[in-house]
């Protein structure tokens, strides 16, 4: 999975779950928190043009499809228990969070590879 798709699903995933009343604890939104800037940091040094960067607006122009799937109901749907597990995957398994940070070491295009 590209590393730029790592950050768009992560930060989806946190979003939704803070409109679904259901934030992460504190040391998993920390954790949280540090790979998200990480991804970001790797993300602008590396992208091949400026409109694949993550500016300051990133949220707030994500925010109306995540308002919408709230408004839908997908906190109800199976659909968000799945997209719960992998962020929580992402922070609680040490070797996932390892193995994302390891390839942050080695410079290359953020959006190389597939996405979900």
């Amino acid at each position: 999975m590209s590393l730029a798709c790592v950050y768009n699903t992560m930060t989806e995933e946190h979003q939704i779950m803070a409109l679904c009343g259901e934030p992460l604890d504190q040391p998993t939104e920390v954790k949280y928190q540090e790979l998200r800037a990480a991804l970001k940091k790797y993300i602008n040094e590396n992208a091949l043009s400026d409109e694949r960067k993550i500016g300051p607006d990133y949220d707030e122009r994500r925010a109306p499809d995540r308002e919408k799937k709230f408004r839908e109901g997908f906190c109800n749907r199976p659909e968000y228990q799945i997209f719960k597990a992998n962020l929580l995957r992402f922070l609680d398994n040490e070797q996932e969070a390892a193995a994302i940070r390891k390839r942050l070491d080695t410079p290359g295009d953020p959006w190389k590879g597939d996405c979900l």
